[in-house]
């Protein structure tokens, strides 16, 4: 029931592929930043990554929260300095199991 009326609430997080030219290996679950009223804040965080060999970029999908998902020039911290990624519509992987509720057993 709590999946459901999950589902009809709508997620918190919203999903976004991203992009940078940087290629440092990303951990999973590091924190999205922008700036907010001149404030940085951290607006989600990266689920996956890897290397395009045919873009030549680091790609990979995030989740964003839903409040700041127009906000712009993104960023995230590797070996403390920043270093820039752009978000996209929608995600590079969506696998159709990802909605269902409840999820499908295996």
């Amino acid at each position: 029931d709590a999946l459901l009326n999950k589902k009809q609430e709508g997620s918190q997080y919203l999903i976004r592929s991203f992009q940078t030219a940087d290629p440092r290996e990303l951990e999973d679950g590091v924190a999205i930043y922008s700036n907010i009223n001149n404030e940085e804040i951290a607006v989600g965080s990266v689920n996956c990554s890897g290397w395009s060999w045919g873009l030549e970029r680091k790609i990979g999908n995030a989740s964003i929260l839903s409040d700041y998902i127009n906000t712009k020039d993104h960023w995230i911290v590797l070996d403390g300095q920043p270093v820039e990624i752009t978000l996209s519509r929608g995600s590079f992987l969506n696998l159709a199991r990802r909605h269902q509720v409840p999820a499908p057993l295996a």
